[in-house]
C-alpha cells in the first residue's frame, strides 16, 4: 500500500536532505530497545525505566514530527520518509518487525515506530476508528 500511495502522491518527488540526514547514523540496539540514532542522542536524558514498556520507550524516543524540519509538501515528505526508514530497517534488521505510526497534527505529520513485542501495543488497533486525526499503520 506504502508503495501504491508513493507512487500516485509522490511520483517523481525526492526526500528532502535534510530527512535523509535523519537517516544517515542508522539504528542502534540500546537497553532492549531499537532506535534511530540520532534521535536517541538527542532524548539521552530520557531512560527506559520512565516507562511501563520497551515499545512506549521506543515510540517516546523514535517519534518526529515532520514539520520541525520542512515546511512544505508534508504528507509525501512524510511518506517518503516512512519508506526510506522502513527500508534502512530493512538493512539493519531482518528479524524484528518495525511499527511505524503515521499520524496527522494540526500542523502536519508525526511519525513513531517501534518493533512489535508481544503483549506490548502503542495504538489501541480496535479504537483506532476513534482517533480525531487520520493514522496509518505500517509494519515491516
Amino acid at each position: 500500500m506504502l508503495e501504491l500511495l508513493i507512487g500516485s502522491l509522490a511520483y517523481g518527488k525526492k526526500l528532502s536532505k535534510i530527512l535523509i540526514a535523519l537517516l544517515e547514523e542508522g539504528f542502534i540496539v540500546e537497553n532492549g530497545g531499537y532506535f534511530l540514532e540520532v534521535l536517541l542522542k538527542a532524548q539521552k536524558h530520557i531512560g527506559g525505566k520512565d516507562f511501563i514498556d520497551n515499545t512506549g520507550y521506543e515510540c517516546f524516543i523514535n517519534s518526529l514530527h515532520i514539520d520541525d524540519y520542512i515546511d512544505d509538501d508534508l504528507f509525501v515528505q512524510s511518506l517518503l520518509f516512512v519508506r526510506e526508514l522502513s527500508s534502512k530497517w530493512r538493512e539493519f534488521n531482518t528479524e524484528e518487525t518495525l511499527e511505524i505510526i503515521l499520524s496527522q497534527t494540526d500542523f502536519g505529520f508525526n511519525i513513531k515506530f517501534h518493533v512489535v513485542r508481544i503483549g506490548e501495543e502503542y495504538v489501541n488497533k480496535p479504537k483506532l476508528n476513534d482517533f480525531r486525526e487520520a493514522v496509518l499503520i505500517l509494519q515491516n
